[in-house]
């Protein structure tokens, strides 16, 4: 595709380019004829969507194991922040 080159659209191409900008589907027209779109983000999906289908106590034991973590660092952050406003407190009314 050269620049200053005429672009014909079909229908269905046409509906696209009003719906998404003709700037986007330019881009995108681009990408897909010099071959660089990337195809590894829709097999990620996949493979997730296989996963989840398939192993669904890994899916779920996934979950929980990101949760606990992020719940540990939390309740750290936490326990800490209180223990010094509680010591405060207590040194302020001796």
């Amino acid at each position: 595709m050269l620049m200053g080159e005429n672009i014909t659209l079909t229908e269905p191409a046409a509906r696209i380019a009003l719906f998404i900008g003709k700037s986007k589907y330019l881009l995108l027209l681009f990408k897909i004829l010099t071959n660089s779109v990337n195809i590894f983000h829709k097999r990620i999906n996949r493979i997730t969507i296989l996963l989840s289908a398939c192993c669904k106590t890994y899916c779920f034991a996934f979950q929980k194991r990101r949760f606990c973590t992020v719940k540990a660092a939390v309740l750290q952050r936490k326990t800490a922040a209180f223990a010094v406003s509680n010591r405060n407190y207590r040194f302020s009314s001796e």
